[in-house]
């Protein structure tokens, strides 16, 4: 074999070697990018996952938190309500309005409030027991202890002095020329000329057909439950007084 012939012959050799650690550093450069593209999947997908599992994290610490809130604003409301609910049966009861003597301020079977806690002033509302003992039920207090009255043209007089009945107002109006409440005196009516102590003149707003101190008289303190705040029943008549 000549030299050259040897020479190409090696040539040859060297080459097909450089070819194969070629090929074969191609197909690890492939492999080692495969598995540098697998582990950036996987690691891509534990991210995923790790990013999954924080965002359900704070979802779940969210919720948490809303409910606690939710819990607070609703234990708050109801030791609020209940707290309400104790006072107000502490100074209040539930009345009810028996008969049509106070038409048209209450009507019958109205349900009222009344303040157990009050004192009584003139032309209050009061929740009593009835001196004829015909029941509980609300009449206007009209005369204080040591007042005088009387009523002349439909007008009252205390103690001399005219006093407007604002809360009649509008039964006036609508009876037009006609007379609400006839004359009186105390005296004519009592037997005496001062409303005693410890004792309420108490009159119903529907005069022509109310029973009242006009009929039985002076009405004890002992026998006031207490002041009708609130017409609580009907609702849709809920009123303050």
């Amino acid at each position: 074999m000549s030299r050259s012939h040897k020479k190409s012959h090696k040539r040859n050799n060297e080459s097909s070697s450089l070819g194969k650690k070629k090929e074969k550093s191609k197909k690890k450069h492939k492999k080692h990018s495969n598995h540098k593209n697998e582990h950036r999947k996987h690691h891509s997908k534990k991210t995923k996952k790790k990013n999954k599992l924080s965002k359900r994290k704070e979802e779940a610490i969210k919720k948490k938190l809303l409910v606690k809130k939710m819990y607070m604003i609703i234990s708050a409301f109801l030791i609020s309500f209940i707290l309400y609910i104790g006072v107000f049966f502490f100074m209040f009861s539930i009345g009810k309005m028996d008969g049509y003597s106070m038409i048209p301020t209450l009507n019958n079977k109205e349900v009222v409030a009344v303040n157990r806690r009050k004192n009584i002033a003139r032309f209050d509302l009061i929740y009593m027991n009835t001196p004829n003992g015909k029941g509980k039920s609300v009449r206007r207090v009209i005369g204080i202890p040591g007042d005088e009255i009387s009523f002349k043209d439909d007008e009252l007089f205390i103690n001399g002095n005219g006093k407007e009945e604002k809360y009649l107002i509008g039964k006036k109006k609508s009876l037009g020329s006609m007379i609400l409440t006839d004359d009186f005196t105390l005296d004519e009516v009592t037997g005496q000329t001062k409303v005693p102590n410890d004792s309420y003149f108490v009159l119903g707003d529907n005069r022509k057909s109310s029973t009242d101190s006009r009929y039985y008289g002076f009405v004890s303190k002992k026998e006031v439950i207490g002041r009708v705040d609130l017409r609580i029943f009907p609702l849709s008549k809920f009123k303050v007084f």
